[in-house]
């Protein structure tokens, strides 16, 4: 037992490291199965949580495989337009350069003659012929900038996009953890005064052991859809892993702690699922935890404030179901 706890933190910790984009889904689900196995210290739970541990595994997997695609298509596309904006330049300075080497022949050949009217019909033709000359060269150099320019706007688009992908819960939508922390890492840093709502759904697995994953999943991404419409747009609002949830607000502690009886009502209540071909409605509740943090307190330490509170509150509202 010992053993396999250890492994599934260094599952954990080594799968978050080796693509920190999309390993911090798998870091809170796998240390959410060690937590409930070291807990509940049964051997019969193992062949359970290694089922869990093995779906975790396997959804990582294929999200680092898209994310590592996606890097690898962008890049050669990056370096595919390079080349071609390096070739088509490399192929209009020569055609030019070839032209300007006529009218160079053309000018040389102009001191030979003696005539004046000639000298000057001549001049006038090489500065004819030049002018238009320049004008093509600058009309294509105008072209070649809007194009680029056109293909930069589409790279920077999907770049945009695979960013946007990257800081996102792949079930939910929402912030995932690595965006969550990065939002905490830089208010700390700026030393500003922030509030953390952490929210965690009770009797979730219950949903799951019942009606299956794509049931407690459905569940999640409507809870998620309902919890983000209950914050304003400038609330940073994220999936922390699992069933966990958080909440940034930019607020002292008493208008943090006034949103929560705000989720009671119009978050937490009756979600429906599919059950073969029934639609049922299960019940969605959460314990909540809030703590607010002082200018450069660490992320860490704010967490572990509401990590309290909200098991403070977890164990309230058990004991008030009993």
């Amino acid at each position: 037992m010992d053993c396999y706890l250890s492994l599934l933190h260094a599952a954990a910790t080594w799968g978050n490291q080796a693509c920190p984009p999309v390993g911090s889904e798998l870091y809170a689900g796998l240390l959410q199965l060690h937590e409930h196995l070291a807990h509940s210290g049964n051997e019969k739970k193992l062949a359970e949580i290694n089922r869990e541990a093995e779906r975790e595994l396997q959804q990582w997997s294929e999200r680092s495989a898209d994310y590592l695609k996606l890097k690898a298509s962008e890049v050669k596309e990056l370096m595919i337009l390079l080349a071609r904006t390096a070739e088509t330049v490399a192929a209009r300075d020569q055609n030019y350069g070839q032209e300007f080497a006529g009218f160079s022949e053309q000018l040389n050949a102009v001191a030979d003659l003696e005539d004046i009217s000639k000298i000057r019909a001549s001049l006038k033709r090489s500065v004819n012929d030049l002018n238009h000359c320049v004008e093509r060269l600058n009309r294509d150099s105008q072209q070649a900038v809007a194009q680029l320019k056109a293909e930069l706007v589409t790279v920077q688009s999907r770049l945009e996009q695979s960013e946007k992908i990257a800081v996102s819960d792949t079930l939910t939508g929402l912030a995932n953890r690595r965006k969550l922390e990065s939002e905490l890492e830089t208010r700390s840093a700026e030393q500003k005064s922030h509030c953390v709502i952490l929210l965690d759904l009770n009797e979730f697995k219950q949903i799951n052991d019942r009606y299956g994953h794509p049931a407690g999943d459905e569940v999640l991404k409507q809870f998620a859809a309902e919890l983000k419409a209950a914050f304003r747009p400038t609330d940073i609002v994220g999936r922390w892993g699992g069933d966990e949830f958080v909440v940034i607000l930019d607020c002292d502690l008493a208008r943090a702690k006034s949103q929560i009886p705000r989720l009671e009502e119009w978050v937490f209540g009756q979600y429906p699922i599919r059950d073969g071909d029934v639609i049922r409605k299960v019940k969605v509740f959460a314990s909540v935890g809030v703590a607010e943090a002082v200018a450069g307190e660490a992320p860490d330490s704010v967490l572990a404030r509401a990590d309290a509170a909200m098991y403070r509150d977890k164990g309230g509202r058990q004991s008030s179901r009993r």
